[in-house]
C-alpha cells in the first residue's frame, strides 16, 4: 500500500514539474486545463484539443465511479449505524438505493450552485444555494 501511495505521488510531483518546464507560472495560473496548454505549446493547437477530449472522456468514468463509491459509503456508514437506518437498505438487487438516491442529490446541489469554489460546509455553514441564486442573477441580466 505504502508503494502504491508514494507511486501516485511521484507521478504527481513529476507531471507537475515537467508542467513547470513547458509553461510558465503565470500561464498555469491562469489555465483551466494545464495539460492541454502545456500540449498545444509542444506540438501545436491539435493536439492541446486531443488532450481536452481525452480529459473529458476520462472524467466520465470519474464521475461513474465516485457515483459508486459515495453510494457504498453512505450504505456502509448507515449499515453500522453512523446515519439513519434506511441508509442501509439495498434493493433486491443489492444496490444501495438511498445512498445512490443522497449521492445524486448532493452532487445536483453542487452542480446547481454554479462553482464548487464558493461552497462552505462546516457547522451552521451551507452556502451553496446563494452562490446559485447570485450565478442565476448574473446568467440572466
Amino acid at each position: 500500500m505504502l508503494i502504491g501511495t508514494l507511486s501516485i505521488v511521484a507521478i504527481y510531483v513529476l507531471v507537475n514539474l515537467a508542467l513547470l518546464h513547458v509553461l510558465p507560472v503565470q500561464t498555469l495560473a491562469h489555465s483551466a486545463l494545464p495539460a492541454a496548454d502545456a500540449g498545444a505549446a509542444i506540438l501545436g493547437p491539435v493536439s492541446g484539443a486531443a488532450i481536452t477530449v481525452v480529459s473529458l472522456i476520462i472524467l466520465l468514468s470519474i464521475v461513474n465511479a465516485l457515483l459508486l463509491i459515495c453510494s457504498r459509503i453512505i450504505y456502509a456508514m448507515g449499515r453500522d449505524g453512523l446515519l439513519i437506518r434506511s441508509a442501509s437498505h439495498t434493493d433486491a438487487r443489492g444496490t444501495p438505493t438511498f445512498g445512490l438516491y443522497a449521492t445524486v442529490f448532493g452532487t445536483l446541489l453542487l452542480i446547481l450552485s454554479g462553482t464548487f469554489d464558493n461552497c462552505r460546509f462546516g457547522p451552521r455553514r451551507w452556502r451553496c444555494l446563494p452562490t446559485y441564486r447570485d450565478t442565476w442573477r448574473r446568467r440572466v441580466s
